[in-house]
């Protein structure tokens, strides 16, 4: 089985839509928090394209520093 590379169609942005679509679907959850390494990356950019803001940066004990990003419910934009 051979393995596909899919990067620049827009997968992981639709994927992160859906998960926060999904999560502020249930009306008691008021915000969404993500992390990602410390450093600017994809990951980073696909956040930011959802809708979520940088909120500080943090120490994990297994991936060391951490970025935090969150949506609040009064930001949710659905796509």
């Amino acid at each position: 089985m051979a393995l596909v590379t899919v990067w620049r169609y827009g997968l992981a942005t639709e994927v992160a839509r859906g998960m926060i679509n999904y999560v502020f679907a249930h009306a008691q959850v008021q915000a969404m928090i993500a992390h990602t390494l410390a450093e600017l990356n994809a990951s980073n950019r696909v956040l930011q394209k959802v809708g979520m803001r940088f909120m500080m940066e943090g120490e994990d004990p297994e991936a060391g520093t951490t970025w935090r990003w969150r949506i609040n419910r009064e930001e949710y934009r659905p796509a």
